[in-house]
């Protein structure tokens, strides 16, 4: 699928220590294989997820600009074509909170 959507895709999520969140442009994504879309319409499948994990498994222990730039190799590696941008994340030392008593 290539296009601007303009109804923003949103979810709601829990996080945990050592979870890495990575936002991106389409670029980033066609790249490391977003272009080809399960049965279920979901573009987060397949060599997209395989791509990610693969890159996050070597990687996870690394700080978050080591692993933005092997991310950017790696795209580059695959034929990133388009312009990109994106942002890695790195939870560390999260306490869940307990949830107030009203």
């Amino acid at each position: 699928y290539y296009g601007i959507v303009a109804a923003p895709s949103v979810s709601v999520t829990e996080v945990f220590a050592d979870d890495i969140i990575i936002v991106g442009s389409d670029g980033l994504w066609n790249a490391m294989g977003g272009r080809h879309s399960d049965t279920s319409g979901s573009s987060l499948g397949g060599p997209l997820l395989m791509n990610l994990t693969s890159l996050l498994v070597q990687h996870r222990t690394k700080e978050v600009p080591r692993i933005g730039a092997e991310l950017l190799n790696a795209a580059k590696t695959r034929g990133l074509r388009d312009n990109t941008c994106f942002a890695v994340v790195k939870i560390q030392n999260y306490q869940p909170e307990e949830p107030a008593l009203l």
